[in-house]
């Protein structure tokens, strides 16, 4: 508790009073004006709770700890949690849960955690490419808004429960010129309608709606969505494979929505578990194309190149290709494996620092990417 209350001196009676008008709890008159009460009814029972203004009160850090407990009790998350999240700046966030053999200890094997997270990030990725361009399958999840969007996301300290990734999503003032910045607790009524709300709140919808598609054996209720409610192949990708790092795996998404803005009327929890990858697969061979990675023509430059130091028993060699696909501003990198002769005018082109043009198929291997089938060709 010590620490709890140390860090709670650290936090603002303003936001506490935020985030239980957000929450659903009512203000209650009181002839105090330093003091205010709210309460809220649950299924179960009655809460109240009494917030203190001033820090000149003696019991001061002790009476926000009981808010804060309360608030846990009512929520059913840990203490420790609701800190976390009313000591961050304005922000939503997004905690993938992972529960397994392998995860009960609080640890994860090292290859599984980038996966993990890979998938946790491709997942909030996929909703807001699907929120700027709604498509069945994006070929690549590189849009520009959602781009800004993901490098302003991050990685929140471990927390105990299996193994919990959480993602913390800053509300950002999309009417920056180049570079969104994160809005500041005095723009608040600018949160409720930002960009990162209208993510978070889609991923949350998108997984619901799977897992009830699934519940309900209505798989074409998903496929069959259009227009701005489009679900992506992407999605469905990032959930089956958060779902299949174990065979014993239960997931679970929660959102922990700011508390300065009106949370969203739809669930902020949804959980699957092995149960649901045939529904998931039946999905994803019903949304994804079956040939999503036509042959395409990468033009760029070679920033490495790897091969048998033995350059008489050398039969292939592998490059890296710095390249920008279509209209997309930002560079992307993929591996490829070229026979003999051509790793070795690749050597030469990465030497003299040419272009070259690789004539092949884009395949996502978790975290990297290669071009498979490649062909060289020196501009």
């Amino acid at each position: 508790m010590k620490s709890d209350l140390q860090a709670l001196g650290l936090l603002q009676f303003s936001t506490l009073q935020a985030y239980l008008e957000n929450a659903g709890w009512d203000r209650v008159d009181i002839d105090k004006e330093d003091i205010s009460l709210f309460r809220k009814s649950t299924a179960t029972d009655e809460h109240e709770v009494l917030l203190p203004h001033s820090r000149d009160f003696a019991d001061y850090l002790p009476r926000v700890f009981d808010v804060v407990s309360t608030i846990a009790q009512v929520e059913g998350r840990p203490t420790e949690q609701v800190v976390s999240d009313l000591l961050l700046e304005p922000s939503d966030v997004l905690r993938f849960r992972l529960d397994n053999k392998a995860t009960r200890d609080g640890s994860f094997p090292l290859d599984s955690v980038f996966s993990f997270l890979e998938n946790a990030k491709k997942a909030i990725y996929a909703s807001a490419c699907d929120l700027l361009q709604p498509e069945k399958y994006h070929k690549r999840l590189g849009l520009k808004g959602a781009t800004q969007f993901i490098e302003q996301c991050r990685l929140g300290q471990t927390e105990r429960g299996s193994f919990v990734a959480p993602i913390i999503c800053p509300f950002l003032d999309t009417c920056a010129a180049d570079r969104p910045t994160p809005l500041t607790i005095y723009q608040r009524d600018l949160f409720a309608k930002s960009f990162t709300r209208a993510v978070t709140t889609r991923l949350m919808w998108s997984v619901s709606e799977i897992k009830k598609s699934i519940d309900k054996n209505e798989l074409n209720r998903i496929v069959e969505l259009e227009g701005k409610n489009t679900i992506s192949g992407n999605l469905l990708e990032a959930v089956h494979e958060l779902t299949t790092l174990s065979s014993d795996s239960k997931l679970e998404i929660a959102a922990s929505w700011s508390p300065f803005a009106p949370r969203p009327k739809l669930s902020p929890l949804v959980k699957m578990s092995q149960d649901y990858l045939p529904g998931l697969e039946t999905l994803l061979s019903k949304i994804k194309p079956a040939d999503q990675n036509p042959e395409s023509e990468f033009v760029g430059k070679i920033s490495s190149t790897k091969a048998d130091p033995d350059a008489e028993n050398r039969a292939e060699g592998e490059i890296v290709l710095n390249y920008i696909l279509g209209d997309e501003e930002k560079a992307s990198k993929a591996k490829v494996t070229l026979s003999k002769p051509e790793y070795d005018q690749a050597c030469e082109a990465h030497r003299t620092g040419k272009t070259v043009k690789i004539t092949g198929r884009l395949a996502n291997n978790g975290r990297t990417k290669a071009i498979e089938n490649a062909r060289l060709t020196v501009i």
